[in-house]
């Protein structure tokens, strides 16, 4: 795809083939649209990848984890309790971060560029992920 410039405004969205910093019809701002894409295919098959395969071993292993949080034992599990409440949080925080990949690979596939909004919720939820991951950690020991 071509490198090109398209007017902020969404009641014109006038596109150039050339760089330039205003549009000659309205007068707003433009952007360049066109290096978006790729990056927003990888990051939906990520996203449905994740969503994919987090949701297959959390349907097969949910019975038993909910079991042993319940009961505090399972046959499937021979964790404590707080360890499969751990493991569910992990699973859960991977699909939601797997959902939230997917939804901004369609956005940036749909628009050519990436949000704002989508950094800052990336940035949060790998936090978020990383801070689950290590107090999953912490449970198993």
């Amino acid at each position: 795809m071509a490198t090109v410039w398209t007017c902020n405004d969404t009641t014109c969205a006038r596109t150039f083939d050339t760089k330039t910093d205003t549009c000659t019809q309205c007068g707003g701002a433009t952007r360049k649209v066109g290096d978006a894409p790729w990056r927003g295919w990888l990051g939906l098959l990520c996203g449905l990848f994740l969503v994919g395969l987090m949701g297959l071993v959390t349907i097969n292993l949910a019975p038993d984890l909910n079991e042993a949080v319940r009961t505090g034992s399972s046959d499937g599990f021979s964790g404590t309790a707080e360890q499969a409440q751990w493991v569910l949080y992990l699973f859960y925080t991977i699909i939601a971060f797997g959902l939230l990949a997917t939804v901004n690979g369609i956005y940036m596939i749909a628009r050519g560029q990436q949000h704002r909004i989508f950094i800052f919720l990336m940035i949060a939820m790998t936090v978020l992920l990383l801070y689950v991951v290590y107090q999953s950690m912490n449970a198993l020991k």
